[in-house]
């Protein structure tokens, strides 16, 4: 009905991308996990399940999504702390998504950037793409519910 990740498919279709990747030739190990929107709420879930497929990847790169809060908790001395995930993530995050709004964006780099324990200084860092919408990070095919509930952009694709 609806074009979303389904929880319960996700390990299979990394799983999937993966063995495409290696059948292609790519023999390296600097694998990089992406995702955008929900795809990167379960990809988080899926990196730090413990499985030895998602083992892996040696990071991840959010876009229009966040990590979880339940990720990082807060030390004796107010610091943010990410000791139950600890794989480092980029996130990017547009100015005018209208479905990850830059607020939690911004919430984020308080935690990942600014408050973070200096041990993981530099794990998680945030860029903010100014003037860039949710849909943009998803290219073709958007759904309709994407496309009407989206800000609208201030630049192009291109």
């Amino acid at each position: 009905m609806f074009d979303t990740p389904t929880p319960y498919l996700v390990d299979g279709s990394i799983n999937d991308a993966v063995k495409k990747v290696k059948a292609a030739g790519f023999t390296g190990d600097e694998w990089f996990l992406a995702a955008h929107s929900l795809g990167g709420l379960m990809s988080q879930d899926y990196i730090s399940n413990g499985s030895k497929d998602a083992a892996i990847f040696k990071a991840q790169i959010l876009m229009g999504s966040t990590l979880k809060r339940d990720k990082h908790s807060i030390n004796a001395d107010g610091t943010t702390s990410f000791s139950k995930y600890n794989y480092p993530t980029l996130t990017i995050g547009g100015t005018k998504d209208g479905f990850t709004r830059i607020s939690r964006i911004a919430e984020n780099y308080w935690h990942q950037v600014k408050n973070i324990n200096s041990t993981q200084s530099k794990l998680f860092p945030i860029v903010e793409l100014d003037g860039v919408n949710h849909s943009q990070f998803a290219g073709a095919n958007i759904p309709s519910t994407v496309v009407d509930g989206d800000l609208r952009a201030d630049v192009t694709l291109a």
